[in-house]
This record gives C-alpha cells, sequence and structure tokens, in this order.
C-alpha cells in the first residue's frame, strides 16, 4: 500500500487517497486474508475508484465475530475497575478529537458529504457520544434486573 495525498475536490485541500488494494481484515488481533470479494470505494464527486476494501465472507464474519466474544469473555476488559476503562475512553476521545479534520476530509471523500458538515456533525459526533459516556459513567449502575423471559421466547 503506498500512501498518494490529491487535492479534495470539496475541500481544495490535500486529502489522503490510498491506493492499491487491501486484502486483509482484523480479526482476533491480526490482520488475516479476507475471503469475500472486494468492494470498489467511488468517489461520489469524481466518480474514480478511490480504493478497494475486503468484503467479509460468512466465514470470516463468524470468525471475527467468535473472536470478539472471546476477547471479551477471556481479555481484561470486563475485569478493569471503571476508572480504567474511564482512562481507555479518555484517550480514544484524545485520539479521535486529535483527528477530525482527517476524519472530516475522509468523510467527504467517501459519500460526498459536505466539508463543512463533515467538520461539523459526522466528526465531532463520535467525541460528544464518548463524552456522554464518559459523564454517565460514575454514576451509572452497569446492572440490569433481571427480567421474566417474554412470553413466546425461548
Amino acid at each position: 500500500m503506498t500512501e498518494r495525498r490529491t487535492m479534495s475536490p470539496y475541500t481544495k485541500e490535500k486529502s489522503m487517497v490510498w491506493e492499491g488494494r487491501h486484502d486483509r481484515l482484523f480479526i482476533g488481533g491480526q490482520w488475516v486474508p479476507a475471503h469475500g470479494e472486494h468492494l470498489r470505494i467511488v468517489s461520489p464527486f469524481t466518480e474514480e475508484v478511490i480504493a478497494e476494501v475486503p468484503s467479509a465472507s460468512t466465514g470470516d464474519i463468524d470468525r471475527a465475530v467468535a473472536a470478539a466474544r472471546a476477547a471479551f469473555d477471556n481479555g481484561p476488559w470486563p475485569r478493569m475497575p471503571l476508572e480504567a476503562r474511564m482512562a481507555v475512553l479518555r484517550e480514544l476521545r484524545r485520539l479521535v478529537a486529535e483527528h477530525q479534520e482527517p476524519i472530516a476530509q475522509l468523510i467527504t471523500d467517501e459519500i460526498g458529504c459536505p466539508i463543512t458538515q463533515s467538520r461539523a456533525l459526522q466528526a465531532v459526533s463520535p467525541v460528544r457520544v464518548i463524552d456522554a459516556c464518559l459523564d454517565l459513567a460514575p454514576d451509572y449502575p452497569f446492572r440490569s434486573p433481571a427480567r421474566p423471559p417474554h412470553p413466546g421466547s425461548r
């Protein structure tokens, strides 16, 4: 993979376009070959293919779900104290906030959204969601009362 910078048709600024064909999926903490077809990402402005990315096969999806379940069940997250989880979220928030402009440009290049909307809404929304989670976390009970099964459910 090589990185190529071109002028974004939306922002008249440098925009990142990845050349090459991506053929791997991140499953179970590793980059593994994808077994599905490739998707062509087309710029809605220029109608040029700006990237090709793998589409997961059913088997890839099953492996990803199993890996995620195993990571949650056997990994550190469920046993971490609240403050440690909040520290992870704070770091995620910092990184997303730090990279808002490239995120906004990527959104604009991929879906054709006006750059002003990408900057004002889409790139900032993840930061706001993380902020809301961090605000609620200290007082949230993190337990749900047991409810009887819904009639007709198994």
